[in-house]
């Protein structure tokens, strides 16, 4: 049971293990900080050194389930407790995944978009497209590009096998990596995800004669202006025959992020299984860890 919250921030420690060297340092320096301690909650296995430390220290403790992995803790207390603290409406996060699982279950490709996506990245690997990049025409959607990029790579880096996952934002990147997509190695497979309903928008007005430099763009909203790059993107990626497929959500809101997340969970299952993975382990993850820690022994040992 948590305690009742007396300020308008929380500080929450997230970590499966408890000893992952990064959090438990940015755990030391912002609970120095902290006039008041009580507004501290854990995330974490049962058991787990991390668990214990919070106990005796009466900090909030909520479970993490074991046997689901970081990656694919975005429905547990991992996710979803900092996300209802930002403000999110998680019962509406949850319905979308719920309403989407039962077509990711189904047999025929077609009907099966989780299954379709698997096969598609699967095939354009097998053809030598080890690269696969989300580009995401949502701002919004970053944190979901890093989130998927650590999905991929997690889940299918094993056994000399593995997707390389790149994230890409529409439109800044435009001005950054187009030319090695149009005219580097053909080593990529691209997923574009936008967005349908832009929500609030605003519209170009031509009272300072915008016209004279970007001709058609004024009386357009910047929905349109962005809906009309990211098909100018396609094209140029169809014109020099690049493959992609597109993810277009209804809108960004809590159902369809819900289900895009969940979505992308089983077809990483699936892709894992086409690629002869372990979808849910992560052994060689342990191997920069140890190695952290003996440095660090190290630089206690010398000083």
């Amino acid at each position: 049971m948590l305690k009742k919250l007396r300020s308008p921030s929380v500080f929450v420690v997230v970590s499966k293990s408890g000893t992952t060297t990064e959090t438990i340092a940015n755990t030391a320096v912002l609970l120095d900080q902290m006039k008041n301690k009580d507004q501290a909650a854990v995330v974490t296995d049962r058991d787990s050194k991390l668990w214990h430390w919070a106990q005796k220290r009466g900090f909030d403790i909520l479970e993490s389930p074991r046997q689901v992995g970081g990656r694919y803790s975005v429905f547990s207390a991992v996710g979803l407790f900092p996300l209802a603290l930002g403000g999110v409406d998680i019962s509406r996060l949850v319905a979308g995944a719920k309403q989407i699982t039962s077509d990711c279950l189904l047999a025929s490709t077609e009907a099966n978009p989780a299954l379709r996506s698997a096969l598609t990245i699967w095939k354009h690997w097998k053809r030598g497209k080890i690269i696969h990049d989300t580009f995401l025409f949502e701002p919004d959607l970053e944190w979901f590009g890093k989130w998927y990029r650590q999905l991929t790579g997690e889940s299918t880096g094993k056994g000399g096998k593995g997707l390389m996952p790149t994230v890409s934002i529409g439109t800044t990147d435009l001005h950054s990596v187009a030319q090695l997509y149009l005219g580097g190695p053909d080593n990529r497979f691209t997923t574009f995800v936008s967005v349908r309903d832009h929500g609030a928008d605003f519209v170009i007005s031509n009272k300072s004669g915008i016209e004279e430099l970007v001709p058609d763009i004024s009386g357009k909203a910047f929905s349109a202006i962005l809906d009309a790059i990211l098909a100018g993107a396609k094209t140029a990626y169809q014109k020099k025959k690049l493959p992609f497929m597109e993810i277009k959500l209804a809108a960004l809101s809590p159902e369809s992020v819900g289900a895009l997340l969940q979505m992308k969970m089983i077809e990483m299952a699936y892709l894992a299984n086409l690629l002869g993975v372990n979808a849910f382990d992560n052994p060689q993850v342990e191997m920069y860890k140890e190695e952290t820690r003996k440095a660090l022994h190290a630089i206690n040992t010398k000083s």
